[in-house]
This record gives C-alpha cells, structure tokens and sequence, in this order.
C-alpha cells in the first residue's frame, strides 16, 4: 500500500486544517470526544504493551485521553500534539507530564528513547502516516510496540451516521474537496499490518474494538461536531438550532430506561512489534 504520496502543499493544507479543526475542537474535547474515544484506551495500551516502567509517547495525544490510563498502569508517559491547544489542556490535566508541540512525522526524541508509542485516532488524519509510523519505529526500542487506532466503516459509525445525518438534513455539505490523508478509516485490516510491516515493525495485526458514545443528551455530540466541522463560522442561527433539534430527536430516539442514549462507534486498533 502507497503512502506519503502528497506534494508538499497538500501535507501543508492538510496540517493546517488539521491545526485549526483540533484548535477549536480542543477546548471541550475532554468532555466530548473524549467520552466517546476513551472507550478504547485500555485495550490501545494492552496492544502496545504499556505497563509499570513503561515510557509512553502518546503521539496525537489531544487533551490526554490516554495518558491517566497509562498513569494508572505505572508508566511515565511523553505526549505530543500538533496543536498548542491540545498541549495546553493536557497541561492543565496532567502538569508532571511532558510534554512537546510537534508532528508525528518529525519527532523531536533521539532514537530507542521509548519502549512503546501509542497514536489514538490520529494517524488516518496526518498528511504523512508512513513517516510517523517510521518515527515511532525510530525512536522505540528494540522489542518495544506500538499500536494504533482509526475508525471502522463509516456505515458502522452510528453516533457519526446521527452527526452527519443531521448536517444533511439542515443542507450543510460536509464534502471536504481538499487533498486526502493518505490512510484512511475503515479500511481492510490488512492494510494497516501492512503499513506497520513497510514501517519495519514486525509481527503486526489489525481487529475490531467495540466501543460506543453514551450521552444523556445532544449537547456532547453538538458541540463536538460544531466545533469539529467549524459550523458556527458558516451555518446561520436557524441551521444550529435545526441541527441541534436533529440530534435531539436522534438521542431521544434511542433513550433506555436508564436515561442514556447509546450510539455505537467501533475502531479498528492495529499494533506491532519492533524487533531486536
């Protein structure tokens, strides 16, 4: 499988966009997102071997979704976001931690400095996904792992299918007509034991992790997606109040005698091995 084939302006539009979705988003991201892409964070930290004396770098690591897991563990981690935004919330969460503003596909680490690296729904948004798999084969030790996580099949994602559904139903094209991450979501699981194998690691595998975004109401999901697609900068009041009652009949739709709503979202989670 072909990555990294951008010209250097597409990996310039592509960071960018990236700067300024996980900008605005990193704000209310830890109570957002974050319910839903924690769900896969110990099985994330079993695949690359993250236990006591472990020294974890958490690469695209958003306001610290895995660090306390990893914390819990016994291990000490590094993380490292591309935005100052993100960095600045896990600051604020987890002031011990170090920390570095950064991209994945130029680490500022020497190498064999970690025993594992971790990537949690980051990779299928960077514009250079071979060289960040790379880096992290760089700068692991021999022996150590890494694992990864993306998202399923778009027709398996239900709380995205609510998200972009309502979108759709209020008349917003959510189209992006700009250059591609390379490595996508939701692909054969072959192509991503495949990525880490032309990365150098070894002994690679790819599954399923169900995981789910439990809310009791619209509001996580409706500011998570507004601030991800940037909604407020283009969409009139109306459109956000529709797009609000969308996803408000969406959750009451699914309501359970418990009072929560839940919305299935599954990933894949691949991960590997460095050798000797």
């Amino acid at each position: 499988m072909a990555l990294d084939q951008l010209t250097p302006e597409q990996i310039t539009v592509i960071d960018d966009g990236n700067r300024a979705c996980w900008a605005r988003t990193a704000p209310t991201y830890g109570d957002g997102f974050a319910a839903l892409t924690g769900g896969a964070a110990e099985a994330t930290l079993d695949a690359a071997g993250v236990g006591r004396g472990s020294r974890l770098l958490d690469v695209g690591t958003g306001p610290g979704t895995l660090i306390g897991p990893a914390l819990r563990r016994g291990a000490t981690v590094v993380a490292l976001d591309l935005t100052d935004e993100m960095i600045a919330q896990v600051r604020q969460r987890y002031p011990d931690v170090e920390t570095r503003v950064g991209k994945a596909s130029d680490l500022p680490f020497d190498a064999e400095s970690f025993d594992a690296v971790t990537l949690g729904f980051s990779l299928h948004h960077m514009a250079e996904p071979a060289r960040a798999l790379a880096e992290a084969h760089r700068v692991m030790r021999p022996g150590g792992r890494v694992a990864f996580t993306v998202w399923a099949e778009m027709e398996r994602l239900e709380a995205f299918a609510a998200a972009f559904g309502a979108l759709a139903a209020i008349g917003i094209d959510t189209a992006d007509e700009g250059p591609q991450p390379p490595l996508g979501m939701g692909m054969p699981l072959v192509d991503y034991e495949q990525a880490l194998e032309a990365a150098g690691f070894t002994h690679p595998f790819a599954r399923h992790v169900d995981i789910g975004w439990q809310v009791r109401e619209a509001a996580p999901i409706v500011d998570g997606f507004e601030r991800y697609t940037g909604l407020p900068d283009f969409a009139s009041a109306e459109q956000r109040a529709a797009f609000t009652a969308e996803l408000d009949a969406a959750v009451q739709a699914r309501l359970e005698a418990d009072g929560t709503a839940n919305f299935p979202n599954p990933a894949i989670l691949a991960a590997a091995r460095k050798g000797a």
